[in-house]
């Protein structure tokens, strides 16, 4: 059984808490601001392609972001199809 809500928050909260200090002074990796985005490695833009399809064959729109969109949409072929539908899904 999943605990509640709270319980999980305050898990979280607390294991946070006992992280060391980053360089930017932020504790919680997960929530920092400051954290550089990842970089748009092949690997990194299947992945996104592979979770948008899946929730596409399930009737539920991902939420892309644009520059994951973009790679698919140069990629050419069902890659691109893909960035359309999801861009379509976005705008409509």
């Amino acid at each position: 059984m999943t605990p509640p809500l709270r319980q999980q928050l305050t898990r979280r909260r607390d294991c946070a808490r006992r992280l060391p200090v980053l360089d930017c002074g932020c504790r919680d990796p997960w929530t920092c601001p400051h954290r550089p985005e990842p970089d748009l490695t092949e690997h990194y833009v299947d992945g996104w392609r592979d979770a948008a399809a899946h929730l596409a064959a399930a009737g539920i729109s991902a939420a892309v972001p644009v520059p994951v969109l973009r790679a698919l949409w140069r990629r050419g072929g069902r890659d691109r199809e893909l960035a359309e539908v999801l861009h379509r899904g976005v705008t409509a």
